[in-house]
């Protein structure tokens, strides 16, 4: 086939600015006439990272099927020859690239991702859901406490980088230092204007951990990565994996929970839809977001033999621009793909994540952190909502020594305010408007979640016992009693 001039260079950066996202009307243009565009070096681009440059041109694919057809052929397109980003890197970077679990050769990376892939697995993620769900209330509490945040780095941030920390088995006195970090690395305005590159401590940190795991080995992911003898993994290869989560892996949930914020509030039919039945709304909605914004834009190839793509030839050497932009706005797979609609039947059809091997493993997790913060977010905003309307008049529970106010969602127990998420406050509701009567567990899992989802009996064991915690700790009588083989009830003489 014959290509289509279009001269507009994409390395033109008035074109691609940070602020305003991806250039679709030009991604447009060459889906349309030129899908497999040659896009020359432009001689005034400078490369945002020291290390990088562009040094020849590069094949810009903007249809759906091209861009998912190079994403899965190993064999003719690499990530490991050049690397994965569109820069040409120096030498010392691409040695860093190809130790990342994302740039390794294909056998290497499948053997690394077997190794991964039973902490990401879907029993793995239900049991993890609870602690997800109680660090994305505590984020949340301790922005509310203060009436105002900077919602990026003070929310969006953090969850991913606490739940990376959870799931690797990194202490916690490290994780607001591993949330620093990935954010200097993730911004990269900000790592080039510090003196020392986030990487150099991140790495620190990374190091330290694993001659930790070395002397006490554990069942944490970090530890078996750093014990395990098939995969003959070195110091640098652990180091880039750690530094990949903290950065790419709390960069998409962070860039995704920003984006689902500024679009409710630019689509505010669609935050009303969203809000009329959040359970069956919210899963769909988090992957138009991710449709709609693809905060992962692109990653590169290069061809390792002369080849076609979309019946364009490609030499051997070439190099590839993966446009994952481009073609989660494919007419020919999304109708109407530059409209914003959270019921979109095939939302999840995105390539946000990436496809085929190189699919990115904690997709699944990130989903799940954002369908839980939002979960927690929305519960507030409902809250305040009703507390905002609600007349001066309170509606009062109390038993024994517990007080809780329904409209002003105050919950005092003696003199003591006792601060409660949204999904505790119900809980404990149900229990005070029937002190004494015992509630199963999978009664409260329908009470409290109305469907299955991720949820299941030991959930509801986990939430008993951050309220048991919060209400009766430090107390000689405990409010929240167990009846062995049946469930709970609260005791009405506690």
């Amino acid at each position: 086939m014959t290509a289509y001039a279009i001269e507009t260079n994409l390395l033109n950066p008035d074109i691609f600015p940070q602020a305003k996202g991806p250039p679709h009307s030009l991604f447009a243009q060459w889906r349309d006439k030129d899908p497999v565009h040659w896009n020359p070096v432009n001689p005034n681009y400078a490369a945002d990272v020291p290390f990088a440059s562009i040094r020849k041109g590069f094949w810009v694919l903007t249809r759906y099927a091209d861009v998912s057809e190079v994403s899965r052929d190993q064999k003719r397109f690499s990530s490991y020859d050049e690397g994965f980003v569109i820069w040409d890197m120096d030498d010392e970077e691409l040695v860093r690239q190809r130790a990342n679990f994302m740039g390794m050769q294909p056998e290497a990376h499948m053997a690394v991702r077997r190794v991964l892939n039973g902490p990401f697995a879907p029993n793995a993620m239900r049991a993890l859901t609870p602690k997800i769900d109680g660090l994305a209330a505590e984020i949340v509490d301790s922005v509310a406490a203060k009436g105002k945040c900077e919602f990026v780095f003070d929310v969006a941030s953090k969850l991913p980088v606490y739940t990376f920390c959870e799931l690797m088995g990194i202490p916690e006195s490290y994780r607001d230092a591993v949330v620093e970090y990935g954010n200097a690395l993730a911004d990269v305005e900000t790592r080039t204007a510090r003196t020392v590159d986030p990487i150099v401590p991140l790495f620190a940190i990374c190091e330290e951990i694993c001659a930790q795991k070395r002397a006490n080995p554990d069942d944490s992911l970090i530890s078996t990565l750093v014990h395990d003898t098939t995969l003959g993994l070195e110091q640098l290869h652990i180091n880039m994996f750690f530094m990949v989560f903290a950065i790419a892996g709390h960069e998409t949930t962070r860039s995704t929970a920003a984006h689902f914020i500024y679009l409710m509030n630019q689509f505010p039919d669609q935050f009303a839809l969203l809000r009329s039945d959040v359970d069956k709304h919210l899963d769909n909605a988090i992957e138009e977001v991710l449709r709609y914004t693809s905060t992962t834009t692109n990653f590169r190839r290069t061809a390792t033999c002369d080849t076609e793509v979309g019946g364009f030839k490609v030499k051997k050497g070439d190099k590839i621009y993966l446009s994952y932009a481009a073609a989660n706005r494919d007419p020919a797979v999304f109708e109407n793909p530059d409209a914003f609609d959270i019921t979109r039947a095939n939302a999840n059809r995105h390539l946000s994540f990436g496809v085929g091997p190189h699919l990115c493993l904690g997709n699944a997790l990130a989903k799940l952190e954002m369908r839980l913060l939002f979960t927690e977010l929305l519960a507030r905003i409902e809250a305040l909502g009703r507390r905002q309307s609600a007349p001066a008049t309170s509606q009062v529970l109390q038993v024994a020594d517990v007080k809780m106010d329904i409209l002003q969602r105050k919950v005092t127990r003696g003199s003591e305010v006792i601060s409660l998420s949204p999904r505790e406050f119900e809980v404990l509701t149900f229990f005070l408007k029937e002190p004494g009567r015992t509630f199963s567990r999978d009664e409260i899992c329908e009470r409290i979640w109305q469907r299955e989802h991720e949820y299941d009996t030991r959930t509801v064991e986990i939430f008993i016992m951050r309220l048991r915690k919060k209400l009766d700790e430090g107390r000689p009588q405990p409010l929240i009693e167990t009846v062995r083989g049946v469930g709970y009830r609260l005791n009405p003489a506690a």
